[in-house]
């Protein structure tokens, strides 16, 4: 019973994710994110589509009008966009004008893959480990 418990919780954070990506895809405003860090998570996703990894980074998110600012997020990536996850590599995203730590990453110039998409809290004081560029392709 737990362990159902615990796959429908699972499935329900993934569609919620899935929908706040595209709710960011439609609304966010457009800004650059730059990859200070990429670790794997040890996911995968699979929702329409082939089975993807979910990345954790740690960004530095730019956006005009604004301080650049430190943000940790977790998104699904498509396996072809994985040797784009390079520290000092910038892409674009879309941000939430009423919430900046959420966020999505727009992989392939701005074709950003429907899937699980969650941010975690940011702002300048975050830190995280130097040793953040993790992620095996």
């Amino acid at each position: 019973m737990g362990l159902f418990k615990n796959l429908k919780g699972a499935m329900s954070a993934m569609t919620a994710g899935a929908a706040e990506g595209n709710r960011l895809r439609e609304v966010g405003v457009p800004a650059q994110a730059r990859i200070d860090g990429v670790q794997e998570t040890g996911m995968t996703v699979q929702m329409g589509g082939p089975e993807m990894p979910v990345a954790q980074f740690q960004l530095t998110v730019m956006r005009e009008g604004a301080e650049p600012y430190q943000a940790v997020h977790r998104q699904a990536v498509p396996r072809l966009s994985i040797g784009q996850l390079v520290p000092g590599n910038t892409l674009p995203c879309k941000v939430d004008p009423a919430d900046p730590n959420k966020l999505v990453i727009l992989f392939e110039g701005g074709s950003a893959p429907g899937g699980f998409t969650a941010s975690f809290g940011g702002g300048s004081d975050s830190s995280w480990d130097d040793d953040s560029s993790s992620f095996d392709s």
